[in-house]
Formats: C-alpha cells, sequence, structure tokens
C-alpha cells in the first residue's frame, strides 16, 4: 500500500494562515459590498463574485455582520445571503442558507422579519433540514411580527406536530381572524379536511371578481389540494366577463380566466400553459391559449397532479 505523503509543520501553518487570509478578505469584500449598498452606489461585479463564493464561506464572513446595530447593514446581510442560497447548486447549500435566514427572525425587526419570510417562501420543502423545520415550528407558535407567514411555513414544510398545536389554540379561540385564517390555510395544506372544508365554505359564499381572485385566491393555490385546484379551473370554465382589464384609464370587463390560469399554471404538472416572468400567461393568443387550457381540464379534471415541493 502506497501511503499518502505526511504535510510538514510548515505547510500546515501555511495553509492555515492562508485560509485565514482568505477568510479576512472576504469579510473585506463583504464590509465593502454593504456599504456600497448603504450608499446607493452598488457594485454588481462585486455582488457576482460574492454569491459564487461557497455558501459556507459566505455565510461565515457575514456572520458577524448580521449582528450589527444598524438594520440597513443586517438587510443587506441577509439579501447577499439569499441571494447566495437561491444560486446555490446543492441542497446542502441551500439548507445552510434556510437556517441562517431562519436564526434570523427571532429578536428581528419587524420590517426585516417581513423580508426575511419572504425569502423563504422562495425555497423548496427540500431546502429545509431538520434543525430549520424544528426552528420554524418553534417560531410559528410564537407572537412574532408576521406570525401568520410562519405559520404558512409550518404547512408548506408539513410540520404535523403544529397542526394539533394549531387545533388546540383555534380551540381556546384568542387568536385574531388574520391568524386563524393562516393556521386553516396551514392546516389544509398538511391535508386536515376540517380546515380544507372551513376554507371552501368560506371561498363558495363569494362571488368570483377581481377582489377574490387577487385577494383568495392566491391562498386557494398554497393550500395544494385538488379540491382547491378544482374550484379554480372551474372558473375557467366560465364565460362570464367578472374580472376587470388592468388598464387603469380604461378599464372594461373581461373573463377571470385570464388570471386563473396563470396563477395555476406553475402548480399542475403537466399543464399546457405556462407563467410569465411579470406573472401572467405567457401568450400570445389568448382565444387559443383559453381553448388549449378548456381542452385539458376536460381531460384531466378528475386526475390532477400538483407540484407541492414549492411554497
Amino acid at each position: 500500500m502506497i501511503k499518502p505523503p505526511r504535510l510538514s509543520f510548515l505547510l500546515i501553518v501555511a495553509l492555515c494562515s492562508l485560509a485565514g487570509a482568505q477568510a479576512q478578505n472576504l469579510q473585506k469584500q463583504v464590509a465593502r459590498y454593504i456599504e456600497l449598498n448603504l450608499q446607493k452606489q452598488p457594485d454588481s461585479q462585486l455582488e457576482l463574485e460574492l454569491i459564487r463564493t461557497s455558501p459556507e464561506r459566505l455565510l461565515q464572513a457575514l456572520e458577524s455582520f448580521r449582528h450589527d446595530s444598524i438594520p440597513e447593514v443586517r438587510n443587506e446581510v441577509y439579501r447577499l445571503a439569499h441571494r447566495c442560497g437561491i444560486k446555490a447548486e446543492t441542497a446542502a447549500d441551500r439548507q445552510a442558507v434556510s437556517l441562517f435566514l431562519v436564526n434570523g427572525i427571532e429578536g428581528e425587526s419587524s420590517g426585516l422579519t417581513s423580508r426575511i419570510t419572504r425569502y423563504l417562501e422562495e425555497y423548496r420543502s427540500y431546502d429545509f433540514n431538520a434543525e430549520c423545520k424544528y426552528l420554524i415550528s418553534q417560531l410559528a407558535r410564537k407572537e412574532l411580527p408576521y406570525r401568520e407567514r410562519l405559520i404558512k411555513l409550518s404547512g408548506f414544510l408539513q410540520i404535523e406536530e403544529n397542526l394539533y398545536a394549531y387545533k388546540k389554540e383555534l380551540g381556546e379561540g384568542k387568536v385574531s381572524n388574520k391568524i386563524k385564517w393562516a393556521m386553516n390555510l396551514a392546516m389544509a395544506r398538511m391535508g386536515d379536511t376540517d380546515a380544507l372544508d372551513y376554507i371552501m365554505q368560506k371561498t363558495e359564499r363569494l362571488p368570483v371578481n377581481d377582489d377574490v381572485v387577487y385577494d383568495l385566491f392566491p391562498d386557494l393555490v398554497f393550500v395544494r389540494q385538488p379540491r382547491t385546484f378544482s374550484y379554480m379551473l372551474a372558473q375557467v370554465n366560465r364565460d362570464t366577463k367578472d374580472c376587470r382589464s388592468a388598464n387603469p384609464s380604461k378599464e372594461t370587463p373581461i373573463l377571470c380566466a385570464w388570471r386563473v390560469l396563470a396563477m395555476v399554471a406553475p402548480y399542475i404538472e403537466d399543464f399546457p400553459l405556462r407563467q410569465d416572468v411579470a406573472g401572467g400567461l405567457d401568450t400570445n393568443d389568448y382565444q387559443q391559449a383559453l381553448s388549449t387550457a378548456r381542452e385539458w381540464i376536460a381531460a384531466n379534471a378528475d386526475g390532477l397532479v400538483l407540484i407541492t415541493n414549492t411554497y
């Protein structure tokens, strides 16, 4: 057997010194990045270099900055971490970033809590490790800013022990309407039939119009159950013009189907239409898109396969 070459003591010291120097250099780059952003003079090339750094090294460099007393500094820390996480190629790296973000929630300002929770909604379910899920399960039970988003995250991540905690809290009758709705959304996402019944009873009482499509349908999408999607897809077959065009200078009645199709398209396996980068329907021929969608729904309505690994 050939033995691997032994590293000399001096070489080991040199490598350690090099690693330390690289870490210090990365911290200087992060400090420079934050300084430029606070001065409204962002350096896109520097940002690109930083988000291409391995998440492990970048998070180590960011750790001291996220305890800064200035909220704007912490904001830049979480934004950069998130940019790095979204670009990361492995689940392990994305899990490291999601954990970094979650660890920043408790004790943080309301504004930054809002931003961090929005960042977390962009990750897939397998981008959260067991420790991260545990922390979210605990945070979702506390009276924190934007608690409703943490509750929904627990539903997205299928943290079932929270389902029973929410039932108990709802039974005590002390939660606000916002928290009550969020709990029911989370429980329905986890497959609780009572919560799903509650949501659909509320939904089916309302006329379908712009307000319902914009305000309620995103929640039905979040629940990610065949029953909520079947209800939304049923609106695609309606020919009544119950919504209004987006042109404020010349509003005209339009089918709600266009907006519904754009909302559901990213979450149904093999759906024939796609969402564009602006969140609308990716088509140049709306009538043809509607015909295509209606034909597909008629053939597949009883066997919908929903994509559940996204928020």
